[in-house]
C-alpha cells in the first residue's frame, strides 16, 4: 500500500494533468480562400465546435458598425447566423443572416457578405475550417473545442417552432437525452442564407433537469431614431426581439427535445448544440455583474468550472423587454483558465445618426456602451463554486448577464478527478 502510494505521488508530480473537455482558440482571420487550423496542443480530437466572429481584427479596440456571427458544428453538420448594424446613418440599416451550409456568416454593415467558413474536418488537437468567401481584414475568429472524454456525443441542427403560442416541434434526431443544449435565435428568420432585415440575435442554454436561460439583442432598422431592444430570459432558451417570440426547451427525451412556442405566434427558429455529458458537471446561473473594478467573483458554480460562457449586455432587469438605453451592450464570452475570448457590439438607443461598435479582445469579459469600454476583465482563477476575474473597467450598476459553466470535479470532501498522462 505504502508503494502504490508513493508510485501514485511520483507519477502526479510527474505529468499528470487534468483532462480537458473544452479548449478556446482565438486567432486572425486569413485573408485569402482555403482552409486554417484551430488547435490546442494535447486537446484530442474534439467532438463538436462553436465559433464567433466580429469585426473586431486588434484586441481591445473597438470599430465602427456592429457585426457579430456565431456557428456551431458536429463534423456532420453545421449552422451558423449573424448580425449586422450600420453605424453614422440617419435612417438606421440593420440585419440579420443565416444557414445550414456554413460554419461562420458574416456580412458588412451594407448586407454585403464578407465572409463565409465551413467545417473541413477534425484534425489531432481541433478543427479545420474552410474559408469560401475570406475578409478583406483578418477579424479575430474564436472557436471553442468540445471532446475528451467528458463530452460523450454531440448533435447540430436547427428547429423550427410552430407559430401557434404554447405549441411545440418535437426533436428526435439527437440521437441521445442532451445534458446541455446551446443555442442561438435569429429572429423570425429561416435558416435560407438570404438578407433578412432587423438586426437580431439571442444567445442562451438549457441543461436538462436544471435551468434555461437566454439573452436577446435587436437594432430595429428603417429607424429615423434609433431603437434597441432586449431581454434576459430567466426560463427561455432564446427570444426573436422585434415579434417578441420565445423558445423554450421542453421534455428532454431519450432522442431529444422539444422547442416550445412562448408569447407570440410567429415561428422561430434556434440553432443548436446538443451535448451529452459523462462525468462533468453543467452550472447555469444568472449572473450580476460587479459594481467596482478589482477582483470580483460569480459563485454558485457546482464544482472546480474547467470552463465558462457568459453572455453579458446593460440591462438592469430579467423577464422585462427593455427599449431605452439599458438595452445597448451586448456580448459573449467563451474561456477556461488558459485561454479567453470575448466579442461586443453595442448601439446607442435614441439617437438621430447611429453610433454602433464591435469589440474583440483575449479576455473573458469585454462590453461596449456609449462609445465607452463599460466593462473589461481579465482571468484570475477557477476554484471550487468559484470564477474570479480582474476587472479594470465596471459600471457602478449591477446588469443582468447569464454564465453557463462546466465543471470536471464535483465539489465536497473526496471528489473524483480524472487524470491524464
Amino acid at each position: 500500500m505504502k508503494y502504490l502510494l508513493i508510485v501514485a505521488i511520483i507519477l502526479s508530480s510527474a505529468g499528470f494533468t487534468d483532462a480537458a473537455e473544452v479548449a478556446v482558440v482565438q486567432q486572425a482571420a486569413r485573408t485569402t480562400t482555403g482552409t486554417q487550423d484551430f488547435t490546442s496542443s494535447g486537446f484530442g480530437t474534439p467532438k463538436a465546435a462553436m465559433c464567433l466572429v466580429g469585426y473586431g481584427a486588434t484586441n481591445g479596440t473597438a470599430v465602427s458598425h456592429a457585426g457579430l456571427s456565431i456557428g456551431f458544428t458536429d463534423g456532420t453538420r453545421q449552422n451558423a447566423l449573424s448580425v449586422r448594424s450600420k453605424n453614422g446613418v440617419t435612417t438606421t440599416l440593420t440585419g440579420r443572416r443565416a444557414d445550414t451550409t456554413d460554419m461562420l456568416l458574416l456580412a458588412n454593415q451594407d448586407g454585403t457578405v464578407i465572409l463565409r467558413v465551413q467545417f473541413s474536418t477534425w484534425i489531432t488537437d481541433g478543427v479545420r475550417l474552410n474559408y469560401s468567401v475570406a475578409p478583406g481584414t483578418a477579424y479575430q475568429v474564436s472557436c471553442t473545442l468540445f471532446g475528451g472524454a467528458g463530452i460523450m456525443n454531440a448533435y447540430v441542427n436547427t428547429v423550427t417552432t410552430p407559430s401557434t403560442a404554447d405549441l411545440s416541434t418535437t426533436v428526435t434526431t439527437v440521437g441521445f437525452q442532451p445534458d446541455v443544449v446551446i443555442g442561438a435565435v435569429n429572429g423570425d428568420g429561416t435558416y435560407n442564407d438570404s438578407n433578412q432585415s432587423q438586426g437580431d440575435l439571442s444567445i442562451g442554454y438549457a441543461i436538462n433537469g436544471s435551468t434555461q436561460k437566454g439573452h436577446s439583442w435587436s437594432d430595429v432598422t428603417g429607424l429615423g431614431t434609433t431603437s434597441v431592444i432586449a431581454r434576459n430570459l430567466s426560463n427561455r432558451v432564446g427570444r426573436g426581439g422585434i415579434n417578441s417570440q420565445q423558445i423554450e426547451i421542453r421534455n428532454f427525451t431519450a432522442n431529444g427535445f422539444d422547442a416550445t412556442l412562448r408569447a407570440a405566434s410567429f415561428a422561430a427558429t434556434l440553432g443548436y448544440l446538443a451535448l451529452k455529458l459523462n462525468g462533468i458537471t453543467a452550472s447555469g446561473l444568472a449572473v450580476d455583474s460587479p459594481t467596482a473594478t478589482g477582483s470580483q467573483s460569480i459563485t454558485g458554480i457546482t464544482g472546480i468550472p474547467q470552463w465558462g460562457m457568459l453572455v453579458s449586455g446593460s440591462l438592469q432587469s430579467v423577464d422585462s423587454t427593455t427599449i431605452d438605453d439599458k438595452s445597448e451592450g451586448f456580448g459573449i464570452s467563451t474561456f477556461t483558465s488558459t485561454d479567453q475570448s470575448c466579442f461586443a457590439i453595442a448601439s446607442d438607443d435614441a439617437v438621430t445618426t447611429t453610433v454602433t461598435e464591435s469589440l474583440v479582445d483575449s479576455k473573458p469579459i469585454c462590453l461596449r456602451k456609449d462609445a465607452g469600454l463599460f466593462y473589461s476583465a481579465s482571468f484570475t482563477s477557477f476554484s471550487n463554486g468559484t470564477a474570479t476575474f480582474n476587472y479594470g473597467t465596471a459600471n457602478g450598476t449591477a446588469r443582468k448577464w447569464i454564465g453557463l459553466f462546466f465543471s470536471s470535479q464535483a465539489s465536497g470532501v473526496g471528489a473524483a478527478r480524472r487524470r491524464v498522462f
